[in-house]
């Protein structure tokens, strides 16, 4: 039996957590698991203002490695392939023919396969029109018809 430091009840020795055995002896935490539990949430939801702040900070200042976490984590893509890419592209839209400079990566949302990198225009027309062909050929035949 071992006395909660924070909740003052006796429990036994299986509601502590154990720590590092200290000289082959083996230890337990002073607060009960429950207590234990109670306390994170709180110290979670006390800090989460300081743990946004930091990640917002470091985004800021690493936009870069933030967009390449990003692509590796969502279209499985390397640095590598990204500039062979752009370079393959002659770093322009190839919708548009604008140059890129902000390029976003076009995939297929069915297939996560990624198709090419196109400016912010041509990327959000294309997932508006809901990366159809018939989505596409109805805009153009709306187009035509009232030009």
């Amino acid at each position: 039996m071992k006395t909660c430091r924070l909740c003052k009840v006796p429990k036994p020795l299986s509601e502590f957590s154990p720590t590092t055995p200290y000289k082959g002896k083996p230890k337990f935490r002073c607060e009960c698991r429950e207590c234990n539990s109670k306390q994170a949430r709180e110290d979670y939801h006390r800090n989460s203002t300081i743990r946004k702040a930091a990640a917002k900070n470091w985004k800021l200042r690493n936009p870069e490695k933030v967009r390449e976490i990003r692509h590796r984590y969502e279209y499985n893509l390397t640095p590598e392939e990204y500039t062979k890419m752009l370079e393959s592209q002659g770093f322009k839209c190839p919708i548009c023919e604008k140059s890129l400079i902000k390029p976003f990566v076009d995939h297929d949302h069915k297939t996560g396969k990624v198709r090419g990198l196109l400016c912010v225009t041509c990327n959000a027309g294309l997932g508006k029109l809901g990366d159809s062909i018939t989505g596409l050929e109805k805009a153009l035949a709306y187009l035509k018809k009232n030009s």
